[in-house]
């Protein structure tokens, strides 16, 4: 994300999906799904075209549609409303090529288990992704109506189903850490730290995990606690420099820490990303009076008073120092 593109955009407006399908399903399921799917459409544009050369007519218009639809996979992602009739017509299509020569392989009948373990395989952990998600979607339900200990059953009742999946985890984390409990908070932590076990650059439970480390700081009161959530947040921010949300983060976990300057300069910078928002400022301006910069806190003031004159933390501050 650039600079430029977070001044304008912020986060609210993010780039869409990889506008290739080769790549788009490698991002999604990683190298095995792209050589897959890569290896299913060789194989469809290569039958394909066999049909096209000396098919009926009929098919072969239909096979110039598949050769012509892999093509056209290429600028833009997998889209759910033609895909199922793409490959419903790409497997008849390539049902009635004919290989160049006539070829056969004897398998032993041992082999016809094997795609039969697979279907099996795939309906048991298929199932159990379903149950989980039923459950997910149950504890984010008690957590918006309140209700903390029923979102941390289903949340742990979706884990047991399916430990391997970030958004499962994250549910946990969420849950937890609603229970306003430290057992809860350390709870809530390890599960952000199973995440990251699987997908330890995530930049989503990452982003948790640095808020809840701050939260953790704030309520122990220990400096241990307040270094760590300072550390965490500087990693994120060192892998996504320009995110503006980001750096305000950083800016409070540094002054948490006792490290003024960085948080100065960490507020500085939030406010350059984000030139609609005032909070940045707003905290930018009770650094400065805590340090006796009264200037400069007046002139942080009226620059977050320009962006939102009505914000209440705005006005709290104004009614505090004064007129400018």
């Amino acid at each position: 994300m650039t600079r430029e593109y977070e001044r304008a955009y912020g986060r609210t407006v993010l780039p869409d999906r990889s506008h290739n399908a080769l790549l788009d399903v490698g991002l999604a399921g990683g190298v095995p799904a792209l050589a897959i799917f890569g290896t299913l459409l060789v194989i469809v544009v290569v039958r394909s075209w066999r049909v096209a050369r000396h098919g009926e007519p009929i098919v072969a218009g239909v096979a110039v549609g598949l050769v012509a639809a892999v093509i056209q996979q290429q600028f833009l992602f997998p889209l759910a409303e033609v895909d199922p009739i793409f490959w419903l017509l790409a497997g008849a299509v390539v049902a009635t090529a004919r290989p160049p020569r006539p070829w056969s392989v004897e398998l032993p009948r041992a082999a016809a288990a094997v795609p039969v373990l697979a279907l099996a395989v795939a309906m048991v952990l298929g199932g159990r992704e379903l149950a989980a998600d039923r459950h997910v979607h149950d504890a984010l339900d008690r957590l918006g109506a309140g209700d903390a200990p029923r979102a941390v059953a289903e949340a742990h009742a979706a884990a047991r189903l399916r430990p391997d999946v970030l958004r499962v985890e994250l549910a946990v984390a969420r849950a937890e850490s609603a229970s306003g409990t430290v057992g809860g908070a350390e709870r809530a932590l390890a599960a952000l730290d199973r995440a990251l076990g699987w997908s330890p650059r995530d930049p989503i439970v990452r982003r948790e995990r640095a808020e809840l480390l701050t939260t953790i700081a704030e309520a122990d009161g220990d400096p241990g606690s307040a270094d760590r959530a300072f550390d965490a947040w500087r990693r994120l921010a060192d892998g996504d420099p320009n995110n503006a949300a980001v750096r305000l983060g950083l800016g409070l976990a540094a002054a948490d820490a006792g490290d003024r300057p960085a948080a100065e300069a960490a507020w500085r910078d939030a406010a350059d990303l984000a030139p609609t928002s005032s909070a940045p400022l707003v905290n930018l301006t009770r650094l400065l009076v805590a340090e006796g910069r009264i200037e400069d806190a007046l002139t942080a003031l009226a620059e977050a008073e320009a962006r939102a004159p009505h914000d209440p933390a705005v006005v709290r501050l104004r009614a505090e120092l004064g007129p400018g």
